[in-house]
């Protein structure tokens, strides 16, 4: 029976496996980024998301309770958002300009309408 011979050339030498780590480090890194850059933007859409539709639901029960006597205020089931209301009377008799600023944190959504007074 024949032993097997060993050469040099076998196997990894060290200077490869550390290349090899350092761009296996990189790929990590580089995903690892991308992970976290998707959620915080996934997070971000969340807020607009629900500010736009609290803004809606705001007009919405202005719509059935009348304009509201305050022009600024928070939303009490949804903590950290705010909200501001601006009017503006327009040019032709019983429009009025309606802007509504909701807020959370560095995000805000603003949204234009013009209504029939009376």
């Amino acid at each position: 029976m024949r032993k097997p011979q060993i050469s040099g050339e076998e196997g990894f030498t060290l200077l490869e496996a550390v290349v090899s780590l350092a761009i296996l480090s990189g790929v990590i890194v580089t995903i690892i980024y991308s992970i976290n850059y998707n959620l915080k933007t996934a997070e971000r859409l969340k807020t607009l998301s629900t500010a736009t539709n609290l803004a809606r639901e705001f007009f919405q029960d202005m719509d059935v309770s009348g304009v509201p006597d305050m022009r600024e205020g928070d939303f009490p089931d949804r903590p950290g958002f705010r909200w501001r209301l601006e009017m503006e009377d327009m040019s032709i008799e019983g429009v009025k300009k309606l802007k509504l600023d909701v807020t959370s944190g560095a995000e805000a959504v603003s949204i234009e309408t013009y209504r029939l007074t009376q």
